[in-house]
This record gives structure tokens, sequence and C-alpha cells, in this order.
């Protein structure tokens, strides 16, 4: 909201953000009914996602959440601690969730209905490289052989490589990338082959949503997957070695033993 200001001679505009509530509702079935539904707040920088709210499931399965915020944000709704879908709530919302059988129908959030697809299109993608792998090295650990271990191990680098590649094909699709949905994929950053699609996509975030939390969130995730990427500068310090000396990294920065 803008507001015109005259004082002392001088006029101005001044932008004032206001709380304005967001409505997330859903049903599942009657067999939920009683069950504790919460709501909880992601954190994608830190990872220390935050419980705000919590409700009962009523005796048709409906349940409800009255949210007041300022900016658009992420949550997690879960039924006795058990994940079902993340939303993207803007303020002002009114999201409807459908929960079937093989899927969830989502109404009034379009950015909502964006990250559910990427979620059932991750299942997918997880089923089609990782489940093999990770259930065969499973079974290799209980085996105790160490060279069916080691050759599970190199597989399941391969299909973690496919998984993530064929995964980040489907974030660059415009329609998502552009949609605040896309800020969840950032909490699969780890190394340095992330670097060019978070670049891209804070370049995104910036442009389209600049001075929210999500895309400081976005930025910092970025920032801190950079330092500990292949080839990043390591940050300094000094230790002692052990005849008590101190050493300082600067002192060896650029030498190759």
């Amino acid at each position: 909201m803008r507001f015109f200001l005259l004082l002392s001679g001088f006029s101005f505009w001044i932008n004032i953000a206001f709380s304005q509530s967001a409505r997330v509702e859903g049903f599942l079935s009657a067999k939920f009914s009683g069950k504790p539904v919460q709501l909880t707040l992601m954190n994608y920088e830190t990872r220390k996602d935050k419980k705000v709210q919590e409700v009962v499931v009523d005796a048709k399965g409906a349940f409800k959440f009255t949210i007041s915020l300022k900016e658009p944000l992420i949550y997690t709704i879960s039924v006795a601690d058990s994940g079902l879908v993340q939303v993207v709530a803007k303020p002002g919302d009114a999201i409807n969730l459908q929960f079937k059988k093989d899927e969830i129908v989502c109404s009034g959030s379009q950015d909502t209905q964006y990250l559910i697809d990427y979620e059932r299109n991750r299942k997918n993608v997880f089923a089609k490289y990782l489940k093999r792998t990770y259930d065969s090295s499973a079974v290799a650990v209980k085996s105790g052989d160490k060279a069916r271990i080691e050759y599970w191990n190199v597989e399941h680098e391969k299909a973690s490589e496919n998984y993530k590649a064929e995964l980040a094909t489907w974030v660059e699709q415009p329609f998502f990338i552009n949609s605040l949905a896309a800020v969840h994929h950032s909490m699969r950053w780890h190394s340095d082959k992330d670097i060019k699609l978070m670049d891209q996509m804070v370049a995104i975030f910036q442009k389209k949503y600049p001075n929210t939390e999500l895309t400081r969130q976005l930025v910092n995730k970025a920032t801190a997957t950079k330092r500990i990427a292949l080839g990043a500068i390591a940050p300094e310090f000094i230790a002692k070695d052990t005849a008590g000396h101190a050493v300082a990294l600067k002192n060896y920065r650029g030498n190759i033993p």
C-alpha cells in the first residue's frame, strides 16, 4: 500500500506492508477424523523449519488454516508429523487442496500446483534412477561384501548424477523456474555442478521477487553452496601445528605440494 505524505514542505511516497490473511483448507478422507494436521514454515537456508499452527481434522475429513503474512512463504502440511504437501501461500490467497488416492488437486494457487507437480515428477525420477541403487546398496552393506558394497556405491553415484540432471531439466522449464515454487529445488543444491542453475534462479528471483524472505534464503543458500564447491577459495583461518606454531592458510595459498 502506498501513502503520499507532506511534511515541512517536502512531499514523498512511502510504502507500508500490512499483514493479510491467507486461507489454506483441505479435504482428506474421513478416516483421518480427529488426527492433528501441522502447518510448518520452511526455511531453505538453514533447514530449521518451524511449526506455526496445528488443527484437528473434522468428522468429514476437512481442515483449515488461516495464516497472517506480509509476503509469499512456503509451508509444509503434515498429518501426524508425516509430510503431505508443500504450499506457496501469498497474502489474500484462498487455497483448496483435495487429497485423492493417487494425486493432490489444488485450486487457488498456481504456484502451489507447480510445487505439487514438481514433487510428483521428482518422485518419478527418483524411482527411475535411485530406488534400485538405494535398495541394492542396503543389501550389500548387510552382506558385508566389500567388493559388492564398492560396486553399488559407484552405481549409486552414477544414478545420482542422472537423477539430478533430469530433475534440473524439468526445473529449467520457463513456467517453473519463473515461479515462486522453484525455490523448493534449492534444498538439493550441494556441489559445483549446481552453480549454473542456482545463478540462473537467483537472477530471476532478484528481478521478480526482490526484497522477499524467499529470495534472501535463495541467495544465501547459493552463496553457501559456492563456498564448499570444488575449486572454491577456502576461508582464511589460523591454526597451530604439532609443534605449537601458528600456521596461516594465506601463507600457503597458491602452493601445490
